[in-house]
């Protein structure tokens, strides 16, 4: 009986463990899948192509698919119409749309700074007397006469553009004109061809007109060449509410994996990212280009994924100066740090 009992016992041990083994063997077959928006193919969402490439997403059980929407907010419209689950949109796109009445949260930092530089065309710089060097001060009351180039009403480059001609004390559309210029390479065509004296977008494109000898930088401000911008609501991980509550874990994974993501940036050298980032849509800009670009963000995607009072009251201060916000959000309103590791 007991030779009976133990053969029983190691068939049912032996049943579990395949079992088990059977549970465990698909699981990257069995991957969710889910999509998520993103404005461009821009240094903005480094963490997710180093999630990406260095199997962070399938570490978590996690198959994504990054989607760039071109701008203008539409990351955040096809999140809210259900087409994507997540979207990496900045602060002023999610205060954009809460203000109409849309239902969004944050739920991890993805970027505190605002990594967002103007390039001036040399002759214009030139003209100007302006150089790289030129003080801050001098630069801001320089912009007097200029066009610059945005990727559209609404967005971020588009709202910075305002607030910097209001705090240089000028009315745009009147010193300044702005006109919407698209992203990325119709930008850069069009400093090229002089259809605007300044161009301005997210790391890596300025850098980009500076390496083709077209441009000279008017602003950093991805390198905190503004005294009275810090931190930033850059890049926020947003979804809708209700699906905050129905894939909470989905959730936790996607931000567990994001973050691993900005630690990667944040522990690594600038080299080592832009080695990396070579695999994914970024290798398109030259490596030199990327190693640069790297460099200036390399300090604006917290590991820790938090979002604070102080990058909302600056997301907050420069929507009001340029005219975009009309009422104020308090930090629980936008974000929650439930879903945080």
């Amino acid at each position: 009986m007991r030779c009976r009992a133990r053969g029983g016992l190691g068939r049912l041990l032996l049943a579990v463990t395949l079992a088990l083994e059977a549970i465990g063997a698909p699981a990257a077959a069995e991957a969710k899948k889910v999509k998520i928006a993103q404005a461009a193919e821009s240094l903005l969402y480094l963490p997710a192509y180093v999630a990406s490439v260095q199997g962070y997403f399938k570490e978590e059980g996690l198959e994504v698919t990054q989607i760039p929407t071109g701008g203008g907010g539409a990351e955040v419209q096809a999140l809210l119409a259900g087409k994507v689950d997540f979207a990496m949109a900045g602060g002023a796109a999610q205060l954009s749309a809460m203000q109409k009445g849309a239902k969004l949260l944050a739920v991890a930092n993805i970027g505190d700074k605002l990594a967002v530089n103007f390039a001036i065309h040399k002759e214009a710089a030139r003209a100007r007397g302006i150089t790289e060097q030129t003080p801050f001060v001098e630069k801001l009351k320089a912009i007097k006469g200029l066009t610059f180039g945005a990727t559209g009403p609404g967005t971020i480059t588009w709202q910075v553009g305002e607030y910097f001609v209001s705090r240089a004390g000028y009315t745009l559309q009147k010193e300044v004109q702005m006109i919407a210029s698209g992203a990325g390479p119709v930008l850069l065509a069009a400093l090229e061809q002089r259809k605007i004296d300044v161009l301005i977008e997210t790391v890596p494109v300025p850098e980009t007109a500076v390496d083709r000898g077209t441009a000279i930088m008017l602003f950093n401000l991805a390198k905190g060449e503004d005294p009275e911008i810090g931190e930033f609501m850059l890049g926020n991980l947003l979804v809708r509410p209700e699906s905050a509550r129905r894939e909470r874990d989905t959730v936790r994974r996607m931000v567990r994996a994001l973050l691993k993501g900005s630690r990667f940036v944040t522990e690594r050298s600038p080299e080592e990212t832009a080695e990396v980032i070579q695999k994914t849509p970024l290798g398109k800009f030259p490596k030199g280009v990327l190693l640069a670009g790297v460099a200036s963000v390399k300090g604006a995607f917290p590991p820790h994924g938090r979002m604070s009072q102080r990058a909302l009251d600056v997301t907050q201060k420069l929507m009001r100066e340029a005219g975009q916000l009309q009422r104020t959000f308090t930090l629980l309103e936008i974000y929650s740090p439930e879903f945080l590791p």
